[in-house]
Protein backbone atom coordinates (compact mmCIF):
# COMPACT_ATOMS: atom_id res chain seq x y z
CA UNK A 1 0.00 0.00 0.00
CA UNK A 2 1.57 3.32 -1.10
CA UNK A 3 -0.92 5.67 0.51
CA UNK A 4 -3.17 5.94 3.53
CA UNK A 5 -6.41 4.02 2.98
CA UNK A 6 -9.11 6.66 2.52
CA UNK A 7 -11.82 4.40 1.10
CA UNK A 8 -14.14 4.96 4.07
CA UNK A 9 -13.69 8.73 3.82
CA UNK A 10 -14.57 8.57 0.15
CA UNK A 11 -17.73 6.60 0.90
CA UNK A 12 -18.69 9.16 3.55
CA UNK A 13 -18.19 12.02 1.11
CA UNK A 14 -20.02 10.14 -1.62
CA UNK A 15 -23.11 10.03 0.59
CA UNK A 16 -22.95 13.80 1.09
CA UNK A 17 -22.22 14.40 -2.60
CA UNK A 18 -25.20 12.45 -3.87
CA UNK A 19 -27.59 14.25 -1.53
CA UNK A 20 -26.35 17.83 -1.88
CA UNK A 21 -26.04 20.15 -4.86
CA UNK A 22 -23.70 22.72 -3.30
CA UNK A 23 -20.81 21.55 -1.14
CA UNK A 24 -17.81 23.17 0.49
CA UNK A 25 -15.00 20.63 0.82
CA UNK A 26 -12.83 21.96 3.63
CA UNK A 27 -9.23 20.85 4.17
CA UNK A 28 -5.99 22.54 5.12
CA UNK A 29 -3.23 23.28 2.63
CA UNK A 30 -1.18 20.14 2.02
CA UNK A 31 -3.84 17.87 3.51
CA UNK A 32 -4.48 15.81 0.40
CA UNK A 33 -7.49 17.63 -1.10
CA UNK A 34 -6.60 17.03 -4.74
CA UNK A 35 -5.63 13.41 -4.16
CA UNK A 36 -8.87 12.77 -2.29
CA UNK A 37 -11.03 14.33 -5.00
CA UNK A 38 -9.19 12.48 -7.77
CA UNK A 39 -9.75 9.19 -5.95
CA UNK A 40 -13.37 10.17 -5.32
CA UNK A 41 -14.01 10.84 -9.00
CA UNK A 42 -12.61 7.40 -9.88
CA UNK A 43 -15.66 5.94 -8.11
CA UNK A 44 -17.75 7.04 -11.08
CA UNK A 45 -17.01 5.12 -14.26
CA UNK A 46 -16.82 7.48 -17.24
CA UNK A 47 -18.38 4.81 -19.45
CA UNK A 48 -21.52 4.79 -17.31
CA UNK A 49 -21.78 8.55 -17.86
CA UNK A 50 -23.36 9.19 -14.45
CA UNK A 51 -21.34 12.32 -13.73
CA UNK A 52 -19.20 14.68 -15.76
CA UNK A 53 -16.58 16.54 -13.70
CA UNK A 54 -14.87 19.81 -14.55
CA UNK A 55 -12.10 20.80 -12.13
CA UNK A 56 -10.70 24.34 -12.16
CA UNK A 57 -7.62 25.76 -10.44
CA UNK A 58 -7.99 29.55 -10.18
CA UNK A 59 -4.82 29.73 -8.07
CA UNK A 60 -2.99 29.41 -11.41
CA UNK A 61 -4.73 32.45 -12.88
CA UNK A 62 -2.82 35.67 -13.30
CA UNK A 63 -5.84 37.95 -13.39
CA UNK A 64 -5.15 41.41 -14.75
CA UNK A 65 -6.56 44.22 -12.66
CA UNK A 66 -9.25 45.21 -15.15
CA UNK A 67 -10.44 41.68 -15.87
CA UNK A 68 -13.11 39.69 -14.08
CA UNK A 69 -12.09 36.34 -12.57
CA UNK A 70 -15.48 34.94 -13.63
CA UNK A 71 -14.43 35.37 -17.26
CA UNK A 72 -11.45 33.13 -16.57
CA UNK A 73 -13.75 30.59 -14.93
CA UNK A 74 -15.99 30.77 -17.99
CA UNK A 75 -13.02 30.42 -20.33
CA UNK A 76 -11.75 27.27 -18.61
CA UNK A 77 -15.21 25.68 -18.52
CA UNK A 78 -15.58 26.28 -22.26
CA UNK A 79 -12.10 24.94 -22.90
CA UNK A 80 -12.81 21.76 -20.95
CA UNK A 81 -16.16 21.21 -22.67
CA UNK A 82 -14.55 21.56 -26.09
CA UNK A 83 -11.55 19.41 -25.14
CA UNK A 84 -13.89 16.65 -23.90
CA UNK A 85 -16.09 17.00 -26.99
CA UNK A 86 -19.10 17.89 -24.84
CA UNK A 87 -19.86 21.29 -26.31
CA UNK A 88 -23.46 21.79 -27.40
CA UNK A 89 -23.96 20.92 -31.09
CA UNK A 90 -25.79 24.01 -32.26
CA UNK A 91 -25.95 23.16 -35.95
CA UNK A 92 -29.70 22.87 -35.43
CA UNK A 93 -29.72 26.54 -34.48
CA UNK A 94 -29.21 28.58 -31.38
CA UNK A 95 -29.80 32.15 -32.48
CA UNK A 96 -28.57 33.96 -29.40
CA UNK A 97 -25.21 32.19 -29.53
CA UNK A 98 -24.75 32.66 -33.26
CA UNK A 99 -25.70 36.32 -33.01
CA UNK A 100 -22.93 36.74 -30.49
CA UNK A 101 -20.16 34.55 -31.84
CA UNK A 102 -20.52 35.17 -35.59
CA UNK A 103 -19.35 38.74 -35.79
CA UNK A 104 -16.52 41.05 -36.69
CA UNK A 105 -13.33 39.09 -37.46
CA UNK A 106 -12.57 35.51 -38.34
CA UNK A 107 -13.64 33.12 -35.61
CA UNK A 108 -10.24 31.51 -35.91
CA UNK A 109 -8.92 34.49 -33.96
CA UNK A 110 -11.15 33.52 -31.07
CA UNK A 111 -9.44 30.15 -31.07
CA UNK A 112 -6.05 31.86 -31.21
CA UNK A 113 -6.98 34.14 -28.29
CA UNK A 114 -8.36 31.48 -25.99
CA UNK A 115 -5.53 29.10 -26.85
CA UNK A 116 -3.02 31.82 -25.97
CA UNK A 117 -4.28 32.00 -22.37
CA UNK A 118 -5.14 28.37 -21.63
CA UNK A 119 -2.77 26.28 -19.49
CA UNK A 120 0.21 24.86 -21.41
CA UNK A 121 -0.82 21.28 -20.61
CA UNK A 122 -3.15 20.07 -23.36
CA UNK A 123 -2.49 23.22 -25.42
CA UNK A 124 -2.28 21.53 -28.80
CA UNK A 125 -5.46 19.49 -28.45
CA UNK A 126 -7.38 22.43 -27.03
CA UNK A 127 -6.15 24.78 -29.73
CA UNK A 128 -7.10 22.43 -32.55
CA UNK A 129 -10.53 21.81 -30.99
CA UNK A 130 -11.19 25.53 -30.69
CA UNK A 131 -10.09 26.20 -34.27
CA UNK A 132 -12.26 23.35 -35.52
CA UNK A 133 -15.28 24.70 -33.66
CA UNK A 134 -14.70 28.22 -34.93
CA UNK A 135 -14.21 26.98 -38.49
CA UNK A 136 -17.50 25.05 -38.42
CA UNK A 137 -19.41 28.13 -37.31
CA UNK A 138 -17.60 30.36 -39.79
CA UNK A 139 -18.33 28.13 -42.77
CA UNK A 140 -22.01 27.77 -41.91
CA UNK A 141 -22.47 31.50 -41.42
CA UNK A 142 -19.88 32.93 -43.81
CA UNK A 143 -22.61 34.90 -45.57
CA UNK A 144 -23.61 36.73 -42.39
CA UNK A 145 -22.32 40.01 -41.09
CA UNK A 146 -19.50 38.98 -38.74
CA UNK A 147 -18.65 42.31 -37.23
CA UNK A 148 -18.95 42.43 -33.49
CA UNK A 149 -18.60 39.21 -31.46
CA UNK A 150 -14.87 38.84 -30.95
CA UNK A 151 -14.46 42.51 -30.12
CA UNK A 152 -17.43 42.36 -27.76
CA UNK A 153 -16.07 39.31 -25.98
CA UNK A 154 -12.46 40.46 -25.83
CA UNK A 155 -13.51 43.91 -24.73
CA UNK A 156 -15.49 42.22 -22.00
CA UNK A 157 -12.19 40.93 -20.63
CA UNK A 158 -10.82 44.43 -20.54
CA UNK A 159 -13.99 46.13 -19.40
CA UNK A 160 -15.94 45.90 -16.17
CA UNK A 161 -18.36 43.00 -16.50
CA UNK A 162 -20.02 44.11 -13.27
CA UNK A 163 -23.42 42.51 -13.17
CA UNK A 164 -23.87 39.18 -11.41
CA UNK A 165 -26.86 38.58 -13.69
CA UNK A 166 -24.70 38.80 -16.82
CA UNK A 167 -25.49 35.97 -19.21
CA UNK A 168 -23.68 36.43 -22.48
CA UNK A 169 -23.59 34.05 -25.39
CA UNK A 170 -20.76 32.02 -23.94
CA UNK A 171 -22.57 31.56 -20.63
CA UNK A 172 -25.62 30.45 -22.61
CA UNK A 173 -23.44 28.05 -24.58
CA UNK A 174 -22.16 26.51 -21.34
CA UNK A 175 -25.69 26.23 -19.94
CA UNK A 176 -27.01 24.67 -23.14
CA UNK A 177 -24.10 22.22 -23.33
CA UNK A 178 -24.65 21.06 -19.75
CA UNK A 179 -28.40 20.88 -20.23
CA UNK A 180 -28.03 18.54 -23.22
CA UNK A 181 -25.81 16.08 -21.34
CA UNK A 182 -27.07 12.73 -20.15
CA UNK A 183 -24.55 12.86 -17.30
CA UNK A 184 -25.01 15.11 -14.29
CA UNK A 185 -22.48 17.93 -14.44
CA UNK A 186 -20.19 18.78 -11.52
CA UNK A 187 -18.01 21.88 -11.21
CA UNK A 188 -15.10 21.61 -8.77
CA UNK A 189 -13.14 24.78 -8.00
CA UNK A 190 -9.97 24.05 -6.02
CA UNK A 191 -7.74 26.07 -3.67
CA UNK A 192 -10.13 28.98 -3.26
CA UNK A 193 -8.50 29.99 0.03
CA UNK A 194 -5.22 30.56 -1.84
CA UNK A 195 -6.46 33.17 -4.29
CA UNK A 196 -6.96 36.89 -3.84
CA UNK A 197 -9.88 37.44 -1.37
CA UNK A 198 -11.55 39.73 -3.87
CA UNK A 199 -11.59 36.95 -6.45
CA UNK A 200 -12.72 34.35 -3.89
CA UNK A 201 -15.75 36.35 -2.83
CA UNK A 202 -16.49 37.45 -6.39
CA UNK A 203 -16.76 33.75 -7.30
CA UNK A 204 -18.89 33.04 -4.21
CA UNK A 205 -21.17 36.00 -4.94
CA UNK A 206 -21.75 34.98 -8.55
CA UNK A 207 -22.32 31.30 -7.77
CA UNK A 208 -24.76 32.04 -4.94
CA UNK A 209 -26.54 35.08 -6.42
CA UNK A 210 -29.14 33.02 -8.24
CA UNK A 211 -29.79 30.50 -5.46
CA UNK A 212 -33.45 30.58 -4.42
CA UNK A 213 -33.92 33.83 -6.36
CA UNK A 214 -37.42 34.04 -7.91
CA UNK A 215 -36.09 36.26 -10.69
CA UNK A 216 -33.78 33.49 -11.90
CA UNK A 217 -36.10 30.51 -11.87
CA UNK A 218 -35.20 29.82 -15.49
CA UNK A 219 -31.52 29.41 -14.60
CA UNK A 220 -30.72 25.67 -14.57
CA UNK A 221 -30.08 24.35 -11.04
CA UNK A 222 -30.00 27.82 -9.54
CA UNK A 223 -26.40 28.67 -10.43
CA UNK A 224 -24.88 30.82 -13.13
CA UNK A 225 -23.62 28.11 -15.45
CA UNK A 226 -26.27 25.47 -14.80
CA UNK A 227 -24.14 22.76 -13.19
CA UNK A 228 -26.04 20.03 -11.37
CA UNK A 229 -23.55 20.18 -8.52
CA UNK A 230 -20.83 22.58 -7.39
CA UNK A 231 -17.98 21.71 -5.02
CA UNK A 232 -15.89 24.58 -3.68
CA UNK A 233 -12.58 23.46 -2.19
CA UNK A 234 -10.99 25.56 0.55
CA UNK A 235 -9.93 25.69 4.17
CA UNK A 236 -13.18 26.88 5.72
CA UNK A 237 -11.43 28.52 8.67
CA UNK A 238 -8.84 30.29 6.52
CA UNK A 239 -11.71 31.55 4.37
CA UNK A 240 -13.30 32.88 7.56
CA UNK A 241 -10.21 34.99 8.28
CA UNK A 242 -10.12 36.22 4.68
CA UNK A 243 -13.81 37.12 4.89
CA UNK A 244 -13.42 39.23 8.04
CA UNK A 245 -10.31 40.88 6.62
CA UNK A 246 -12.20 41.69 3.42
CA UNK A 247 -15.62 42.64 4.81
CA UNK A 248 -14.77 43.59 8.41
CA UNK A 249 -14.80 41.85 11.78
CA UNK A 250 -18.52 42.45 12.33
CA UNK A 251 -19.56 40.81 9.05
CA UNK A 252 -21.56 37.57 9.35
CA UNK A 253 -19.40 34.83 7.83
CA UNK A 254 -21.76 31.94 8.60
CA UNK A 255 -24.71 33.84 7.16
CA UNK A 256 -22.71 34.60 4.04
CA UNK A 257 -21.70 30.96 3.55
CA UNK A 258 -25.19 29.69 4.31
CA UNK A 259 -26.38 31.51 1.20
CA UNK A 260 -24.37 28.97 -0.78
CA UNK A 261 -24.54 25.94 1.52
CA UNK A 262 -27.46 23.68 2.34
CA UNK A 263 -25.44 21.79 4.95
CA UNK A 264 -22.25 22.04 6.99
CA UNK A 265 -18.92 22.04 5.14
CA UNK A 266 -17.45 18.59 4.64
CA UNK A 267 -14.18 18.58 6.60
CA UNK A 268 -11.32 16.31 5.62
CA UNK A 269 -7.75 15.83 6.78
CA UNK A 270 -5.42 13.10 5.57
CA UNK A 271 -3.33 13.68 8.71
CA UNK A 272 -6.30 13.25 11.02
CA UNK A 273 -7.33 10.12 9.12
CA UNK A 274 -3.79 8.75 9.40
CA UNK A 275 -3.81 9.47 13.15
CA UNK A 276 -7.21 7.78 13.52
CA UNK A 277 -5.91 4.66 11.80
CA UNK A 278 -2.77 4.68 13.97
CA UNK A 279 -4.88 4.88 17.14
CA UNK A 280 -7.04 2.01 15.93
CA UNK A 281 -4.01 -0.13 15.08
CA UNK A 282 -2.50 0.63 18.49
CA UNK A 283 -5.73 -0.49 20.11
CA UNK A 284 -5.73 -3.68 18.03
CA UNK A 285 -2.08 -4.36 18.88
CA UNK A 286 -2.06 -3.55 22.58
CA UNK A 287 -5.61 -4.69 23.38
CA UNK A 288 -5.95 -1.80 25.82
CA UNK A 289 -6.75 1.91 25.69
CA UNK A 290 -4.09 2.57 28.33
CA UNK A 291 -1.65 3.09 25.47
CA UNK A 292 -3.25 6.48 24.78
CA UNK A 293 -3.32 7.79 28.33
CA UNK A 294 0.37 8.02 29.20
CA UNK A 295 1.74 11.56 29.62
CA UNK A 296 4.76 11.61 31.91
CA UNK A 297 7.29 14.42 32.36
CA UNK A 298 10.95 13.39 32.39
CA UNK A 299 12.34 16.74 33.52
CA UNK A 300 11.37 20.36 34.14
CA UNK A 301 11.46 20.96 30.39
CA UNK A 302 7.79 20.73 29.27
CA UNK A 303 8.89 19.21 25.95
CA UNK A 304 10.86 16.47 27.68
CA UNK A 305 8.04 14.03 28.26
CA UNK A 306 6.71 10.65 27.27
CA UNK A 307 3.30 11.25 25.73
CA UNK A 308 1.85 9.08 23.00
CA UNK A 309 -0.71 11.71 22.01
CA UNK A 310 1.95 14.42 21.74
CA UNK A 311 4.19 12.12 19.72
CA UNK A 312 1.32 11.22 17.40
CA UNK A 313 0.34 14.87 16.93
CA UNK A 314 3.89 15.58 15.81
CA UNK A 315 4.05 12.60 13.47
CA UNK A 316 3.87 13.09 9.72
CA UNK A 317 1.51 11.19 7.46
CA UNK A 318 4.55 9.36 6.09
CA UNK A 319 5.55 8.20 9.58
CA UNK A 320 2.00 7.07 10.28
CA UNK A 321 1.98 5.16 7.01
CA UNK A 322 5.21 3.39 8.01
CA UNK A 323 3.60 2.33 11.28
CA UNK A 324 0.43 1.11 9.56
CA UNK A 325 2.56 -1.08 7.28
CA UNK A 326 4.61 -2.40 10.20
CA UNK A 327 4.33 -5.98 11.46
CA UNK A 328 4.65 -5.44 15.21
CA UNK A 329 5.36 -9.15 15.77
CA UNK A 330 8.64 -8.81 13.91
CA UNK A 331 9.98 -6.39 16.52
CA UNK A 332 10.19 -8.66 19.56
CA UNK A 333 11.66 -12.10 20.21
CA UNK A 334 9.40 -15.11 20.58
CA UNK A 335 11.57 -16.51 23.38
CA UNK A 336 13.28 -14.93 26.37
CA UNK A 337 16.90 -14.34 25.44
CA UNK A 338 18.31 -16.23 28.43
CA UNK A 339 15.31 -18.48 28.98
CA UNK A 340 14.69 -16.90 32.37
CA UNK A 341 10.88 -16.89 32.31
CA UNK A 342 8.24 -19.38 31.26
CA UNK A 343 5.54 -16.85 30.36
CA UNK A 344 4.99 -15.80 26.71
CA UNK A 345 7.05 -12.84 25.52
CA UNK A 346 3.99 -11.40 23.81
CA UNK A 347 2.38 -9.08 26.36
CA UNK A 348 0.53 -5.76 26.30
CA UNK A 349 3.46 -4.17 28.16
CA UNK A 350 5.94 -5.21 25.46
CA UNK A 351 3.63 -4.14 22.63
CA UNK A 352 2.98 -0.74 24.20
CA UNK A 353 6.72 -0.28 24.68
CA UNK A 354 7.34 -1.04 20.99
CA UNK A 355 4.62 1.39 19.86
CA UNK A 356 5.99 4.15 22.08
CA UNK A 357 9.50 3.46 20.84
CA UNK A 358 8.37 3.77 17.21
CA UNK A 359 6.77 7.18 17.70
CA UNK A 360 9.40 8.48 20.15
CA UNK A 361 12.69 7.38 18.57
CA UNK A 362 14.55 10.18 20.37
CA UNK A 363 13.73 8.63 23.76
CA UNK A 364 15.67 5.70 25.23
CA UNK A 365 13.89 2.43 25.96
CA UNK A 366 14.69 2.76 29.65
CA UNK A 367 13.25 6.29 29.87
CA UNK A 368 10.07 5.05 28.18
CA UNK A 369 9.90 2.14 30.64
CA UNK A 370 10.40 4.56 33.54
CA UNK A 371 7.56 6.75 32.28
CA UNK A 372 5.30 3.71 31.89
CA UNK A 373 6.01 2.54 35.45
CA UNK A 374 5.17 5.94 36.93
CA UNK A 375 2.71 7.27 34.36
CA UNK A 376 -0.09 4.73 34.37
CA UNK A 377 -2.74 4.60 37.08
CA UNK A 378 -2.31 1.95 39.78
CA UNK A 379 -5.02 -0.27 38.31
CA UNK A 380 -3.65 0.09 34.77
CA UNK A 381 -0.14 -0.70 35.97
CA UNK A 382 -1.30 -3.75 37.93
CA UNK A 383 -3.01 -5.25 34.86
CA UNK A 384 -0.04 -4.58 32.58
CA UNK A 385 2.49 -5.91 35.11
CA UNK A 386 0.56 -9.06 36.04
CA UNK A 387 2.32 -11.50 33.63
CA UNK A 388 5.73 -10.45 34.98
CA UNK A 389 4.48 -10.62 38.58
CA UNK A 390 3.45 -14.19 37.87
CA UNK A 391 6.83 -15.00 36.27
CA UNK A 392 8.86 -13.53 39.14
CA UNK A 393 6.74 -14.57 42.14
CA UNK A 394 5.06 -17.70 40.83
CA UNK A 395 1.65 -16.29 41.78
CA UNK A 396 -1.28 -16.36 39.35
CA UNK A 397 -3.26 -13.63 41.10
CA UNK A 398 -3.05 -10.83 43.65
CA UNK A 399 -5.40 -8.34 45.28
CA UNK A 400 -5.15 -4.58 44.92
CA UNK A 401 -7.03 -1.91 46.82
CA UNK A 402 -8.12 1.10 44.75
CA UNK A 403 -9.86 3.64 47.00
CA UNK A 404 -12.88 1.81 48.48
CA UNK A 405 -12.74 -1.14 46.08
CA UNK A 406 -10.75 -4.36 46.28
CA UNK A 407 -9.73 -5.90 42.94
CA UNK A 408 -8.50 -9.37 42.12
CA UNK A 409 -6.02 -9.37 39.21
CA UNK A 410 -5.54 -12.82 37.64
CA UNK A 411 -3.27 -14.19 34.91
CA UNK A 412 -3.74 -17.34 32.83
CA UNK A 413 -0.36 -18.19 31.28
CA UNK A 414 -1.84 -20.83 28.96
CA UNK A 415 -4.21 -18.28 27.43
CA UNK A 416 -1.83 -15.37 28.01
CA UNK A 417 -4.82 -13.52 29.46
CA UNK A 418 -5.14 -10.99 32.30
CA UNK A 419 -8.53 -10.46 33.96
CA UNK A 420 -9.73 -8.33 36.84
CA UNK A 421 -12.82 -8.07 39.01
CA UNK A 422 -14.06 -6.43 42.20
CA UNK A 423 -14.01 -8.70 45.26
CA UNK A 424 -17.20 -8.78 47.32
CA UNK A 425 -15.97 -10.74 50.36
CA UNK A 426 -12.77 -9.12 51.64
CA UNK A 427 -12.30 -11.41 54.66
CA UNK A 428 -8.72 -12.69 54.87
CA UNK A 429 -7.80 -10.66 51.77
CA UNK A 430 -4.29 -9.15 51.88
CA UNK A 431 -3.77 -6.58 49.12
CA UNK A 432 -0.50 -6.28 47.25
CA UNK A 433 1.26 -2.91 47.36
CA UNK A 434 1.79 -0.91 44.18
CA UNK A 435 5.42 -0.45 45.28
CA UNK A 436 6.01 -4.21 45.03
CA UNK A 437 4.41 -4.29 41.59
CA UNK A 438 6.74 -1.52 40.40
CA UNK A 439 9.68 -3.40 41.92
CA UNK A 440 8.81 -6.43 39.79
CA UNK A 441 8.88 -4.29 36.65
CA UNK A 442 12.28 -2.86 37.56
CA UNK A 443 13.56 -6.41 38.12
CA UNK A 444 12.50 -7.55 34.64
CA UNK A 445 13.49 -4.34 32.85
CA UNK A 446 16.71 -5.70 31.32
CA UNK A 447 15.02 -8.91 30.18
CA UNK A 448 12.23 -6.92 28.52
CA UNK A 449 14.73 -4.65 26.76
CA UNK A 450 16.51 -7.76 25.44
CA UNK A 451 13.26 -8.86 23.80
CA UNK A 452 13.18 -5.89 21.46
CA UNK A 453 14.60 -6.28 17.97
CA UNK A 454 16.11 -3.39 16.05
Amino acid sequence: MNTIDISQNIQNFKQVFENENRIIFSARFGDGKSYFLNEFMKNYDEKKNDYYFITLHPVNYVVEENRDVIEYIKRDILFQLIKDNRIYDFKEGYDKIFDAVCNKESLLKLGDFVASIIPIEGLKDGYEALKGLASTIHKKYKGQDVLHVVDDYLNGFYGNMGSISECDAFTCLIQKSLEQMMAKSVLIIEDLDRIDPGHLFRIMNVLSSQVDNPYYLEVPHGNKFGFDKIILVMDYEIARHLFHHFYGKEANYEGYMNKFLNTLPYSYSIKEEAHRQVRQKNLDICKTEEVFSLDQKLSSDPKDRISFQLALDNSSVRRCKEFLDLDINSLFRKKWLNGEYSIPTDSSWVRILICYRFFMPDKSIRSIMEAMIHGFTDLQLAELAMPFYCAVNGETFFYLRIKDDMYMIKYNAMLNLVTKGIVGNRRNVVPESIANIKKVLYNVESSICNLLIG
